[in-house]
């Protein structure tokens, strides 16, 4: 049985159609950064930045007090308050953590938002962010993305590399746009079992290729199923 979920993203963008299938475990939508990484190393891309984003909306009579018990329980965090919002930070030397716990007047629910922020990966941060992540959702939502930097000048045309790297996932292209020094496709693999709708039809992937000047290094950027990060 396939889910719904309304999907609140970073940049205040909008989008609707996300779905989970039953049986999605955590550990399955963290490791497909594992899979993005498989490409970047096939196409000798250096790593700079991952995230893993997660939300999930929180119904309760009394959410001031939810709050509370939730920012005792995560004491870990150091934590601030804003209006209608609480954030929490905790670093390590592998990485950042943020929460945000947010609040609408005029809604009987808390929404949860969590990043997860590093220069590096390995099994045990894969590890480690499953069972945070685990511990601090039960249905989230998730989006995971990769930042990283062609090795040295890219030779050939931006465009067609980027297909090359859409290649790589078997994916069938969906929508692109395409500038001299920017390109960003946005597909769907079968390799992934969440989407999201796009008119008719569905989408898990987007990568983007940027080259900021001549004989600068070429940024490239794949999330899924959209990009969650600055490009």
């Amino acid at each position: 049985m396939r889910k719904r979920w309304l999907a609140l993203v970073i940049f205040c963008l909008l989008l609707s159609g996300y779905r989970m299938y039953d049986g999605e475990r955590v550990e399955r939508e963290i490791t497909k950064i594992n899979d993005m990484l498989g490409v970047f190393d096939a196409h000798h891309i250096y790593l700079k930045r991952w995230n893993v984003y997660a939300k999930e909306q929180v119904l309760t009579t009394d959410p001031h007090n939810w709050i509370q018990q939730y920012v005792r329980t995560w004491s870990s965090f150091r934590w601030t308050v804003e209006p209608h919002k609480m954030i929490g930070k905790r670093e390590t030397s592998a990485y950042v953590e943020t929460i945000q716990l947010i609040t609408n007047a005029h809604h009987p629910a808390v929404l949860v938002l969590y990043e997860a922020t590093g220069s590096t990966w390995n099994k045990q941060l894969e590890r480690t962010l499953v069972r945070q992540t685990t511990k601090l959702f039960e249905k989230p939502t998730f989006f995971t993305c990769i930042t990283g930097e062609f090795d040295g000048k890219m030779k050939g045309v931006l465009f067609d590399k980027a297909v090359r790297l859409l290649a790589s996932f078997q994916a069938q292209p969906i929508e692109s746009l395409r500038e001299e020094t920017f390109v960003s496709l946005s597909a769907y693999t079968e390799q992934w079992k969440t989407s999201l709708s796009v008119g008719q039809q569905q989408m898990n992937l987007q990568l983007a290729l940027r080259q900021n000047g001549l004989g600068a290094r070429t940024t490239v950027v794949i999330g899924t199923p959209i990009i969650t990060s600055e490009y």
